[in-house]
C-alpha cells in the first residue's frame, strides 16, 4: 500500500521504536504528499521524532516550508553518504 495515510499508520505504529524518520515523497506513487503538509499531520498527533526528507524535486519554497513546519532537514539528490550522515548527525 502506498500513499500518505499508509505511510503516516507506519509511523503512528511504530514511533516508540524509531529513533529518526526519512521520507522520500515518490510523487508518482503519492502525489498528495507535500513534505511540510505530511510533517505537519505528525506533528499534530504529538508524534516529535527527528525528521528529513530527501528529494530530487524540491523547490527553494518546498526547502522553506518543509523546515518552518520542523523538519530536520530536506536534502536534494544528487547526495552522498556523508551528506546525509552529517544531516542525520544534526537532528540525532
Amino acid at each position: 500500500e502506498y500513499g500518505s495515510d499508509a505511510a503516516l499508520g507506519v509511523i503512528r505504529r511504530k514511533r516508540k521504536r524509531l529513533a529518526a524518520v526519512i521520507v522520500e515523497p515518490v510523487q508518482s506513487r503519492c502525489p498528495e504528499l507535500e513534505p511540510a503538509e505530511f510533517l505537519k499531520k505528525l506533528r499534530d498527533d504529538s508524534i516529535e521524532i527527528p525528521f528529513g526528507f530527501v528529494t530530487s524535486e524540491s523547490t527553494a519554497e518546498q526547502k522553506a516550508q518543509a523546515m518552518a513546519a520542523g523538519a530536520g532537514f530536506l536534502l536534494s539528490k544528487p547526495f552522498t553518504a556523508d551528506d546525509l550522515d552529517a544531516q542525520l548527525s544534526k537532528i540525532l
